[in-house]
């Protein structure tokens, strides 16, 4: 296979088709992910910006902002229908370009209009944003509703989409409150820190229940594996694995060191958007 089928053949055709992941653009979009990371906390020198607590509070409505995005042109793809095009830029790894310069635009206008308090300017930015992708959901969920859209659940509109959103909803709060146990012992427990497990809980649970309930396949090779195996699997592994990372972030990485905000950042960034895209596809029936 030459050089440009291999690259056509796992990274084109799969932003193409919707089929996923694979393990070759699994290993590239994690290298990115490190070298993003890098390279964001060096551009945030240059703009004399530390990621610290307040800019992680700030950036939250943005990470919603990809999933809901995710979860949009998942159903344009599929109906047929909705408002967002199926393009590079609302895919993964497009997705993170986008939001990433989205941020650094709030960011940016926040420096120059309020140098002291650029938080504030990120966070609603981020949540007018947010407002925007909301209405463009409920516009997709009418569509269903009113079996205007392709749904892959058609003839009993949204009553068995519903049932397992609940479902993802209720599983995920009670991994998430059960997972919180050892922190608290530990003295750990924070609001932050429980948005992240609360995101990674939603994530293993949108993904079980999508697969137990309604035959949905996973999009990463080595979670599809799990689940055909057991499929509380993926939920433990997952939890086990972000619970342990958490731990050791706050045990040896200091607060005011901008690599312990980073680190909650990418945990938050890869679960809580993949949740949110999993159980709203789930809502919406595609």
């Amino acid at each position: 296979m030459s050089l440009s089928n291999f690259f056509y053949e796992y990274f084109v055709k799969p932003l193409q088709t919707g089929s996923g992941y694979n393990p070759y653009n699994t290993i590239a979009y994690g290298i990115l992910l490190i070298l993003g990371a890098y390279a964001v906390l060096r551009l945030l020198r240059r703009l004399d910006v530390r990621l610290d607590e307040g800019l992680f509070r700030a950036l939250v409505p943005f990470v919603i902002l990809g999933g809901l995005i995710r979860a949009l042109e998942e159903f344009a793809r599929v109906s047929g229908s909705g408002l967002v095009p199926h393009s590079f830029l609302f895919l993964t790894p497009g997705v993170y370009f986008l939001i990433l310069s989205l941020v650094l635009l709030s960011l940016t206008a926040g420096i120059a209009l309020e140098k002291g308090r650029y938080h504030r300017v990120v966070f609603y930015s981020g949540m007018v944003l947010c407002a925007f992708a909301s209405v463009l959901f409920l516009h997709d969920l009418y569509l269903v509703a009113s079996q205007r859209a392709i749904s892959l659940f058609s003839g009993e509109p949204l009553r068995l989409q519903v049932r397992v959103f609940t479902g993802i909803l209720l599983f995920s709060l009670g991994l998430a409150l059960i997972a919180m146990l050892p922190l608290r012992r530990l003295n750990l427990a924070s609001r932050l820190n429980t948005l992240i497990v609360w995101g990674v809980a939603f994530d293993a649970a949108s993904v079980s229940l999508a697969s137990l309930s309604l035959g949905y396949a996973a999009e990463q090779p080595l979670t599809q594996s799990m689940l055909s195996a057991h499929p509380l699997i993926y939920p433990l592994f997952k939890m086990g694995l972000y619970l342990t990372i958490l731990y050791f972030v706050e045990r040896d990485v200091p607060r005011k060191d901008e690599t312990h905000w980073l680190t909650k950042l990418i945990l938050l960034v890869l679960s809580l958007p993949m949740g949110l895209h999993n159980s709203l596809q789930v809502l919406l029936g595609v």
